[in-house]
């Protein structure tokens, strides 16, 4: 049975180089940040570890740590740029534990476990070859039937396929896989047959081609590894199948594997779920599992089989658009096996520091025991210390991570260890997200701007905030066309937090509805939409007061007074004033007004009657106007006398005689003047008067005859 896996991010480091005879082997360590890749390892007597620098400075020092009274005895090796390799061959079994002088305090620690191999049943190993650009390497192996190589990309876009190039007859019949991607894909495949097997990438055979060879030895004994076909026999290790979820489906959509085998389920394209049942409306739905698999990266689902029988799957996102449907057929295994499960299989966690739990059950009751250790990614990931203790019953592991601070997510790796169980041992992906870089977030209010009714040729203003809600300093410009415009500056630089405003115009260029956008960049972009309509230039009348008031004006004269009219629209203001008797207009009675200019209209007041005159002066043009006019209408000044005649009697000449004349004002206006009378008549006294309408006044005549009659 054939498993292709795809995995992101961390590259799986272990790599066993045959030398020499068949039964010595090579087992490659990465020296790598702050930590071993892998940290443990297992191997026979006889056989070496190098270790190989892959950044930073660091020691390979036998021991558990300073404290160890034998640190350093069995070696003690730098791993620095200048000393990039170094191997030891251990000849004794036992736990070698081992660890890096300058990074003790980050926990930078691995093991070896030999032990005395030889004989049958010898554990299978793991070879890694590294695909670039330069080629396979190393591009020739030897390994044993039961062995596994896995490709590991590291540059360009290859594949694997089995056979001498595409014009082989047998091409692609074990394997054919394409490696590329974003991230770091991989490809494992285990080797059941005695033989040599060449291999080539389909992607170069034009450039000369780039091809490499396996050649597989007859090797340890029965009931190693993981094959092509579908085994039963008793003993046989229980495997993982790996099917890729995209949106083209489940690839492949039909497995077949035997109880006690795993089910990897590794989304690489689309949104998905992975729910066993026919569909939703199967009432078996979701009684085994049911994953969302989603998310800016590759997440997965891991399910173990430990029944007998066929268990459809599908999708249900997928549903309505014709289905997403696959079945794993699970045949009979060895019986009475305990089977440990994990879920979750696989965890995605976020950049920052925080904590999961993995629930760890048995299938059936025994006396089995389990416990949990980080095998990569140990400077972020770590375990409770109840989860390094065997344990014979159900239970949890809680892990806590440190927040990544790099831009590339990284891979951490839990292996529950739990001897005499078929999946012995499960390993568990820790997939943590990458640090976002900062970045700015814009904002914009508001969202619509309507400038209204606007004069032809005049501009009117609106202003817009930008606001910054990223973390980082937003930098941008704001733009606009025509009958639109930005007003002062467009440029802005905010930070994170902060706003700044910018002005938007609206100067209409000829009549009728406008609409538009202003387009701000940076941060993401925002639209504002804007809108306006241009009207038409039109004249607006004003006048300088509401009412005029004349007041008392005599009878048959008149009284003026003016009032201004002004132009205050962008259009040429024409129109006349007009009036009712007995007012009327004097001067001014017609206008031509350019905008901005003014006028003095003379309005007229002629009572021909007393009393209070009401009336308007209406003003046409622009609008129209109209100035309320009031007068009261009085008679002019009028003297009265009581007197018609007044008779002074004899009066001997020489003499003089006086009498006296009541003057009386009946007119409207004050009234003044003198009395006189001829000879031999004249004024004694009070000749002159001043009289308010209604006031009266004595004068005083005296009579001095000069002659006789």
């Amino acid at each position: 049975m054939r498993s292709i896996t795809n995995r992101f991010g961390l590259m799986a480091a272990v790599a066993a180089i045959f030398v020499g005879s068949a039964d010595a082997a090579t087992v490659q360590v990465q020296v790598v940040s702050n930590e071993f890749i892998p940290s443990d390892v297992t191997i026979n007597v006889g056989d070496t570890v190098e270790w190989t620098w892959g950044s930073g400075s660091h020691t390979v020092t036998s021991g558990t740590g300073s404290s160890d009274g034998a640190s350093g005895n069995l070696f003690n090796e730098p791993s620095t740029p200048s000393s990039q390799t170094f191997s030891f061959t251990f000849t004794q079994a036992g736990l070698v534990p081992y660890y890096c002088i300058p990074h003790e305090s980050f926990n930078m620690k691995g093991s070896v476990n030999v032990v005395a191999g030889g004989g049958e049943g010898e554990a299978p190993v793991t070879v890694t070859v590294q695909v670039s650009d330069s080629g396979f390497d190393p591009a020739e192996i030897t390994i044993n039937v039961g062995d596994t190589v896995r490709w590991n990309l590291v540059g360009g876009s290859h594949s694997v396929a089995n056979g001498t190039d595409s014009s082989d007859p047998n091409s692609s019949t074990l394997f054919d896989a394409s490696l590329h991607g974003e991230f770091l894909p991989s490809f494992s495949y285990t080797f059941t047959q005695v033989g040599l097997v060449p291999y080539y990438s389909a992607p170069d055979e034009a450039g000369g081609g780039m091809t490499g060879s396996v050649n597989v030895l007859a090797g340890g004994g029965e009931g190693e590894g993981e094959g092509e076909g579908e085994g039963e026999g008793e003993g046989e290790a229980p495997v993982t199948v790996t099917v890729q979820v995209s949106d083209s489906g489940f690839d492949p959509a039909e497995i077949t594997i035997n109880v006690g085998d795993t089910v990897r389920w590794n989304l690489v394209g689309g949104s998905h779920s992975v729910a066993n049942g026919t569909d939703s409306s199967d009432p078996n739905s979701s009684t085994l599992f049911d994953a969302s698999l989603h998310g800016e990266f590759l997440p997965s689902f891991s399910y173990t089989f430990t029944q007998v029988g066929l268990v459809p799957y599908y999708s249900a996102p997928d549903e309505a658009g014709g289905g997403m449907t696959g079945t794993v057929n699970v045949l009979g295994g060895a019986p009475n096996t305990t089977i440990l499960n994990v879920s979750p299989g696989s965890v995605n966690v976020a950049s920052t520091a925080g904590s999961f739990q993995v629930g760890v059950e048995y299938t059936t009751v025994g006396n089995i025991g389990w416990r949990a250790e980080v095998v990569a990614g140990q400077s972020w990931l770590s375990l409770d210390a109840a989860s390094a203790i065997y344990r014979a019953y159900n239970g949890s592991i809680f892990a806590t991570h440190q927040t990544n601070g790099q831009l590339l997510e990284r891979i951490g790796i839990i292996r529950i260890n739990a001897p005499g169980a078929a999946n012995d041992p499960t390993e568990i992906t820790v997939t943590q997200a990458a640090m976002l870089p900062p970045m700015a977030i814009i904002n914009v209010s508001p969202s619509q701007i309507d400038f209204g009714e606007t004069r032809i040729g005049s501009t009117l203003s609106a202003t817009v905030t930008i606001g910054n809600d990223g973390d980082a300093t937003l930098d941008g410009v704001a733009s606009t066309s025509s009958p639109f415009s930005i007003v002062g500056s467009a440029s802005y630089s905010i930070a994170p937090g902060q706003s700044q405003q910018i002005t938007v115009g609206f100067t209409p260029t000829a009549a009728g509805a406008a609409t538009g956008s202003v387009l701000f960049t940076g941060g993401g972009e925002a639209t504002v939409g804007v809108s306006g309509e241009g009207a038409p230039p039109v004249a607006v009348i004003m006048v300088s007061r509401n009412t005029i008031t004349f007041g008392e004006v005599v009878i048959d004269s008149q009284e003026t007074n003016a009032v201004m009219v002004s132009n205050t629209g962008d259009a040429v203001l024409e129109g006349v004033a007009s009036a009712s008797p007995p007012f009327s207009i004097v001067s001014g009675g017609s206008y031509s007004l350019a905008p901005g200019r003014s006028q003095a209209i003379t309005v007229g007041f002629t009572p021909d009657a007393t009393g209070t005159s009401q009336g308007s002066v209406t003003l046409t043009g622009g609008g129209g106007a109209t100035v309320g006019v009031t007068g009261i209408g009085i008679l002019s000044a009028q003297i009265m006398t009581a007197e018609t005649s007044i008779d002074f009697g004899d009066v001997n000449l020489g003499n003089h005689t006086t009498r006296s004349a009541t003057l009386t004002n009946v007119g409207g206006v004050p009234l003044e003047g003198e009395a006189s009378a001829t000879e031999p008549f004249s004024v004694a006294a009070r000749a002159f008067y001043r009289l308010h309408p209604g006031e009266s006044h004595e004068v005083f005549l005296r009579f001095t005859p000069v002659s006789k009659g």
